[in-house]
């Protein structure tokens, strides 16, 4: 029962090659999402910020620059200290 309705789901939000009004499902579905649905290569573009690799999520920071490690750590130990 549960497969058949995923299934149905599946077969409505895919879409009708040729009918551009029968993806509008998936299109709200897409739109819906708390991400941007885009190309790999499009984050180079449009993302400002350093990324952790390829998860553009990740905002990467200079752990190599003492300054910003010690800064870092500071916080971590601080409330590792608190903690007991």
């Amino acid at each position: 029962m549960i497969r058949e309705q995923i299934d149905e789901a599946i077969r409505v939000c895919n879409g009708t090659p040729g009918d551009p009004r029968s993806f509008n499902c998936l299109h709200e579905m897409l739109e819906s999402q708390n991400y941007r649905l885009a190309y790999w290569r499009t984050a180079s573009d449009e993302i400002n910020y350093r990324r952790f690799f390829d998860v553009n999520e990740l905002a990467g920071i200079h752990m190599e620059d003492p300054l910003v490690f010690d800064a870092t750590h500071s916080v971590i130990l601080k409330l590792i200290a608190e903690a007991r």
